[in-house]
């Protein structure tokens, strides 16, 4: 996640889902509203987001994060068989 804030107001963002695969971090799906845009998804993607985008300015910033955290939450296994599913990943529990 990035914030930049102005006035005690969050301006703009960048939320990404990232998977690290052999010590290499990609990003899968991003949510951000870069270079003044509206907030919008990039839809996912591998190595990276799609460029394709879905707007979303019905989202106030102050909702942005809950939004995609949202978001990741509900489609995650349908992006994870979609998006990941050839890509070999290792989990591994944290000590």
């Amino acid at each position: 996640m990035e914030w930049v804030k102005a006035g005690g107001k969050v301006t703009d963002c960048m939320i990404a889902l990232e998977i690290e695969v052999d010590e290499v971090v990609y990003q899968v799906v991003r949510f951000d509203n870069s270079h003044g845009s509206i907030y919008h998804q990039h839809l996912p993607g591998f190595p990276e987001p799609s460029k394709e985008k879905v707007f979303l300015p019905g989202v106030p910033p102050n909702e942005w994060l809950a939004h995609a955290r949202d978001e990741m939450l509900r489609n995650y296994r349908q992006w994870e068989t979609i998006v990941l599913g050839n890509v070999v990943l290792r989990i591994e529990d944290e000590q």
